[in-house]
């Protein structure tokens, strides 16, 4: 007489080829989960670099010149509350036309502790505050000067290539630069920035680099002053 069903040693090797099979199919979805995590994390970077750069290219471009070498002429700003070990990297000086009395620093600087910043170095911007429409924001005294960060995350190195002969200029000074960096000619009209930083809540690291022109027509007596690069 045939009987139906399974034995138990059947029931195990199917329960065992299933569990091998659920095992394989969790690691796969879990490795295209992975990947697509980065993968958005890596765009969602791109962009914020890509914003940041050409924010910073717009005001470039409004600006007569760089100054070269803010590490040995340090501008007179007002680093933000609480920041560490602030090092202003470019400084631009604006034409009398915007009536800007002051240049405008963008600095690298540690956050503070128990910020919402996360580090390690934050790009931070002292200046008025930038209008969509170009033009600088005032009020009933005048133009105020205020610190804000451009983007969190920049990196504490920087594998950026040195700067070429093109450029007599490289800020900072050292040739360990940091994630925000500038190569600039002779007459502070043209700088090739760097800007490096890392994902949120990832170790990658994603660099972008832009050449920019300012409006600068004569060379500056103080590169006379500046260490060469």
């Amino acid at each position: 007489m045939h009987k139906s069903g399974f034995t138990l040693l059947e029931l195990t090797i199917a329960l065992s080829l299933t569990a091998v099979v659920v095992m394989l199919i969790s690691g796969g979805l879990l490795a295209v989960l992975q990947f697509d995590q980065r993968f958005t994390a890596m765009q969602k970077n791109r962009r914020e670099l890509q914003r940041t750069i050409d924010f910073i290219a717009t005001e470039m471009q409004m600006s007569d010149r760089i100054e070269p070498c803010p590490e040995i002429h340090p501008p007179a700003y007002s680093p933000a509350s609480g920041s560490q070990q602030p090092q202003p990297i470019m400084v631009l000086n604006m034409p009398a036309s915007s009536n800007l009395t002051q240049p405008i620093v963008y600095y690298l600087a540690i956050p503070p502790a128990r910020s919402v910043w996360a580090g390690p170095l934050a790009l931070y911007r002292w200046g008025p505050t930038l209008q969509l429409n170009g033009n600088y924001s005032t009020n009933a005294a005048g133009y105020s000067y205020y610190n804000e960060v451009v983007v969190d995350r920049v990196t504490a190195t920087n594998s950026a290539e040195p700067c070429g002969s093109l450029y007599s200029q490289s800020i900072p000074l050292r040739s360990a630069r940091q994630g925000f960096s500038i190569c600039s000619d002779p007459n502070g009209g043209v700088a090739r920035i760097s800007l490096q930083r890392q994902a949120e809540q990832s170790q990658q690291v994603m660099a972008l680099q832009a050449i920019i022109s300012s409006r600068s027509q004569s060379i500056p007596a103080a590169i006379s002053n500046c260490p060469a690069r």
